[in-house]
């Protein structure tokens, strides 16, 4: 899969920046053609659908693979592309796994399992590496619907990106992995796993690339959980705006969750602007895990506001508390119906209805 992971060809980490900045190649090279001479390079217009998903441009994604999925159910098209040496078993080989990132990286886990399962049950050639990026992307999807239990044969994966020289795969395993044992509660391993990831991207990129943002977010979770607050605080202030760019959802929600827990130890106002700024990205890139509504009496952002002193002046509609519940309600968390409150001094779990009878 990608989320900016490059060529399993990479053995160096200079190859993989190389590779990394090569990424967006097919855009360009694809943009500058006209769609009846596009429709005879589907391998092309696939690698733009990855480049396009990996930056996050769902909608343009989408578009390409109904043109490819069109083209591949017509019988004049697939004839052309067979008597021009293309094998069009391979073109859909590689439909299915773009289908499949796509449906990973919206968020669309349902989907995103049916993809992975059809396409490694396809025949026809295919490489280790995406063998690898497939089978942690089912782990990934089945993760994301409360079911861990091929947690246990990530190893496999993991030696194969190891083996290609291939440290961005390892970084996108990693994060996944990592989460899935912080969902059974199993802290320390999914802390070790973090850091881990966090310096090899540091390594690979530097401090400053959204790639270093997924592990590093991620890490301020754990140590939210562990009660190291500065710690967590110090790396969502510095990674949290660079996340907005590209990798997976769940970066999103661990570094939105954490700061709005943070936040929350000043006041309630202080959160709510943490996840007025969430739902702005939720909006912005269709994720919704970051969208809320509130406009039901019973909402839980409706029972904070009351909480608010007249004339506030801060009055978010959409994401408010309501995204911190689906947030902690989400299959990333590790209990679906506990939440951690913030006071000072006490930072210990209560039951989700419980608290939403203490909002009111």
């Amino acid at each position: 899969m990608g989320v900016g992971f490059c060529d399993e060809t990479c053995r160096s980490a200079q190859c993989e920046r190389t590779t990394a900045l090569s990424q967006d190649a097919p855009l360009r090279y694809g943009s500058s053609l006209p769609q009846e001479l596009l429709n005879d390079y589907p391998a092309l217009q696939l690698d733009q659908v990855y480049s396009l998903t990996l930056s996050w441009h769902f909608s343009e994604a989408r578009r390409i693979l109904q043109s490819v999925r069109a083209n591949l159910m017509n019988g004049t098209r697939t004839a052309k592309w067979r008597a021009a040496g293309l094998d069009v078993d391979e073109v859909l080989r590689k439909q299915v796994y773009c289908e499949m990132q796509l449906a990973i990286l919206r968020d669309e886990m349902v989907q995103a399992e049916a993809l992975a399962r059809q396409w490694l049950a396809m025949d026809g050639n295919y490489t280790l590496f995406d063998d690898a990026v497939s089978q942690t992307s089912l782990i990934y999807a089945q993760r994301e619907q409360f079911d861990c239990r091929s947690l246990a044969a990530a190893s496999r994966a993991r030696t194969i990106f190891a083996d290609y020289g291939n440290r961005w795969g390892s970084i996108w395993h990693d994060c996944i992995i990592a989460a899935g044992h912080l969902q059974i509660g199993h802290l320390e391993r999914a802390r070790t796993t973090f850091q881990s990831a966090l310096e090899t991207a540091i390594e690979i990129v530097g401090r400053t690339n959204p790639t270093t943002a997924m592990p590093a977010l991620h890490l301020s979770e754990v140590l939210y959980e562990v009660n190291e607050v500065d710690a967590a605080r110090a790396l969502t202030d510095e990674f949290l705006l660079l996340a907005g760019q590209t990798g997976l959802v769940d970066q999103l929600v661990a570094g939105y969750l954490t700061k709005v827990r943070i936040a929350a130890l000043d006041s309630i106002v202080a959160a709510l602007r943490v996840l007025e700024e969430g739902e702005e990205i939720g909006v912005a890139r269709g994720f919704d895990r970051l969208i809320g509504s509130s406009d039901q009496p019973d909402d839980p952002a409706c029972r904070i506001k009351r909480r608010l002193p007249p004339n506030t002046g801060f009055l978010p509609g959409g994401l408010v508390a309501r995204v911190l519940m689906r947030a902690l309600a989400s299959p990333t968390r590790k209990a679906q119906l506990q939440i951690r409150t913030c006071p000072k001094g006490d930072r210990s779990f209560h039951d989700l209805r419980g608290i939403n009878g203490g909002i009111a």
